[in-house]
């Protein structure tokens, strides 16, 4: 659920409704398809990257999450260690995994569904 806010530059930006439910990246991405995410990392990968954290704000665009972004890192520098992460879209272990999932998206599309 998101609650529509006006910026200062007259743009609007979703930010969701405060919630500490933990998900994954890819349940993230999936929650919020082809937007932005600005992510609490709660818990990061045997390489140290981000795996599953609190969905802090999500837009269509990279600019609808900086103002989150920016006062999150202003206000909250250091409120958790294994800090926070933006991203758009699904993440893939490998290759081939990645492909796999660019095929069926395209074929989805030419389908019309």
């Amino acid at each position: 659920m998101t609650t529509p806010r006006t910026e200062n530059n007259g743009r609007e930006s979703e930010t969701p409704a405060p919630s500490e439910r933990i998900m994954t990246v890819n349940e993230a991405a999936e929650a919020y398809p082809d937007e932005w995410i600005f992510m609490k990392v709660m818990e990061q990968n045997e390489h140290g990257h981000a795996a599953a954290g609190i969905v802090v704000a999500h837009h269509r665009t990279r600019d609808g999450i900086q103002p989150v972004m920016m006062d999150t890192f202003v206000h909250n520098p250091v409120e958790h260690p294994l800090g926070f992460y933006s991203y758009n879209g699904l993440r893939f272990k490998t290759r081939p995994e990645a492909e796999a999932y660019r095929v069926g998206k395209r074929e989805k599309r030419d389908r019309g569904a």
